[in-house]
């Protein structure tokens, strides 16, 4: 009974030494299509196992929950299921050496204890204070999901009536810049907009910097009643004359659907908006993904035939639990 007892001891102590190896910070430099990003792990180890959480500073993404980690004898794996992500490593007593994958990018990933330098970026578009108008940190509601929005209006510098824009981020959560390795696209959309004499409001997404509410789980229809109470608090505003919006990629897909509520809504712009329907966008973006990856052709057929019987049974299936159940049988 001793001799039991003592290897049991034995090995949980060897177990908890094992978590205890990996705990701490992990760096790692991702490179996506040519361009490098910065990944932070932080590893706890605790009573109830190891957790650990995910920086991406190049998104000014911080504290980002890894909701199911495991580690044993050297492998550890990880993933963040609300952002389809999820990394496989080894550690070899100095560094963790592994494959990464997210939504179908697959790309080598090795994390160190080594602290990561912050890239100097060159954004040469990006405009510079002082500005010649007027620029603003407001909060609108959106009553019918029971949030506060953040958001940043500009105003040509001298008072008067403008027409006005709302612009709404694409896919992914966005802040009001909807900044992506430092490049801030409405930023710049909206200096030249309200240079020209637009008056222009952008806004962090629900949940993201400023904005209450949460964005996992939320549809294009939540972020087209957050777009539809932009568009309302804007025309509340004693400046302000005609007003439309501008919709980047999902943008323009909720610029229509508020447009289709809002009868009063004087015109939509859409950037890169879809021209043909979701599922066929979905099954031609994951086709040209997979041919930069160098995907055999055998697996992307038999990838595309089981996409496509999934967004079929989407489109024909309007009963959840139904749907449910033949998603369930593939």
């Amino acid at each position: 009974m001793k001799r039991i007892i003592i290897v049991i001891l034995v090995m949980i102590l060897a177990a908890g030494l094992a978590a205890t190896e990996i705990e701490g910070q992990w760096n790692a430099l991702l490179d996506v299509f040519g361009a490098e990003l910065r990944l932070v792990v932080h590893i706890t180890d605790g009573p109830d196992g190891i957790s650990g959480t995910l920086d991406s500073p190049d998104q000014d993404a911080y504290g980002i929950e890894i909701d199911e980690i495991e580690y044993d004898s050297g492998k550890l794996v990880f993933s963040v299921t609300d952002i389809g992500l999820r990394y496989d490593g080894m550690f070899d007593g100095e560094m963790i050496r592994g494959i990464f994958n997210q939504g179908g990018f697959e790309a080598a990933l090795v994390f160190s204890r080594e602290e990561l330098p912050e890239p100097e970026y060159d954004r040469p578009q990006e405009p510079q204070e002082p500005f010649p108008y007027r620029s603003q940190d407001v909060f609108f509601e959106n009553p019918q999901a029971g949030i506060k929005l953040a958001g940043t209006l500009t105003l040509p510098q001298e008072e008067g009536i403008y027409p006005a824009v709302v612009l709404v981020s694409g896919s992914g959560p966005q802040d009001r810049n909807e900044e992506l390795l430092h490049h801030k696209p409405f930023l710049v959309l909206s200096d030249h907009l309200t240079r020209a004499g637009i008056a222009v409001l952008r806004y962090d997404d629900r949940g993201v910097a400023e904005s209450d509410g949460v964005f996992s789980g939320s549809t294009t229809f939540d972020f087209a009643s957050d777009a539809q109470s932009a568009v309302a608090w804007l025309r509340q505003q004693k400046e302000i004359g005609r007003v439309g919006i501008i919709g980047h990629s999902e943008g323009g897909i909720i610029a229509p659907i508020v447009a289709s509520e809002e009868k009063e809504l004087d015109f939509i712009v859409l950037l890169a908006g879809t021209g043909v329907r979701g599922d066929e966008v979905l099954m031609k973006q994951t086709e040209l993904i997979s041919i930069s990856m160098g995907t055999e052709k055998d697996k992307l057929a038999q990838s595309q035939k089981l996409n496509r019987m999934v967004y079929d049974l989407v489109l024909d299936v309007e009963d959840k639990d139904e749907l449910t159940k033949a998603l369930d049988k593939l």
